[in-house]
């Protein structure tokens, strides 16, 4: 019925992160200055504050991306604190027929059925959104366990799948396209992601795309990059105002930071605060599914 709709809330995790920077730092040669220079305090001080927004800008960035890969094959999100604990949690309730674990894991090559498992959730996502699924985001072991499969050699080697760059196209950064899925009653396209991050604690980089996901998206997805503004009870003081662009928004591209500063009273330090308030919301969450292979 058009008459009938349900409001949904959710609370959105506030990343803020601060740094300061002492006037006896500056003493010390910059990039670009000699030793016959005198130190412009101020200048030095600027460059270098920028320098620690742009990290912290970029850190909060991957946040996001890991927040948008959590969604995808979950369609939950846990950030974690300094201390490696989980700091911020939500659930966006997706149905369990659209993340299951398929009955046999690909690693069984003899019996395991990568092309009904992948037709399965297809017809699931279809169902339920209503818009036909095109495309299929596998992790590495996902797909080189798919290539091993027996009935996957099968449909092979009839030529319904085609694992060859045929059609070369611009693609997502640090995507690879690999081809396309015929055999299931669904035209697929094939990607592979390899981009990293690096938890908090942990000692090696993790992938995006996790190595058992099988993600399948359909047409008209909508995954939402939203932003709450940072309360703040008065703007930055005079002094530091130069050190300042303000709000920093461009959501089309996942960004929107809240910028502030601030001077010590003798003027020798100089903090300054980069925040931002993103959530990621899957507005079709029908619109995709996400299978693990093993």
């Amino acid at each position: 019925s058009l008459d009938e709709f349900t409001n949904k809330e959710f609370s959105a995790v506030v990343m803020s992160e601060e740094f300061s920077i002492n006037a006896h730092e500056l003493t010390k040669r910059q990039f670009g200055e000699i030793d016959y220079t005198d130190p412009v305090f101020r200048a030095s001080a600027m460059n270098l504050f920028m320098k620690h927004m742009r990290y912290g800008g970029k850190r909060q960035r991957r946040t996001l991306e890991l927040m948008a890969s959590q969604v995808l094959q979950t369609a939950t999100v846990t950030l974690k604190d300094e201390e490696g604990e989980d700091a911020y949690t939500i659930d966006f309730k997706g149905k369990p027929t659209h993340f299951p674990t398929f009955a046999t894991a690909w690693t069984d090559h003899a019996n395991a059925t990568p092309i009904a498992n992948v037709k399965s959730l297809c017809d699931v996502i279809n169902t339920d959104g209503q818009s036909k699924p095109t495309q299929l985001w596998l992790g590495d072991g996902a797909y080189d366990n798919m290539l091993q499969c027996a009935e996957f050699i099968k449909y092979t080697d009839t030529q319904h799948v085609k694992i060859i760059n045929i059609e070369p196209r611009d693609v997502p950064s640090g995507a690879t396209y690999m081809g396309t899925l015929t055999a299931t009653g669904y035209r697929l396209d094939i990607y592979t992601y390899r981009g990293e991050y690096k938890d908090v604690g942990a000692s090696a980089n993790e992938r995006f795309l996790k190595d058992s996901s099988v993600l399948i998206l359909a047409e008209g997805l909508r995954l939402d990059a939203t932003f709450g503004a940072i309360p703040v009870i008065a703007p930055p003081e005079g002094r530091a105002l130069s050190f300042l662009g303000g709000r920093i928004s461009a959501s089309s591209v996942g960004l929107d930071f809240n910028l502030n500063a601030y001077l010590s009273l003798n003027g020798k330090t100089i903090t300054g605060e980069i925040a931002s308030k993103p959530l990621i919301i899957p507005t079709s969450i029908d619109r995709y599914g996400c299978g693990k292979a093993f």
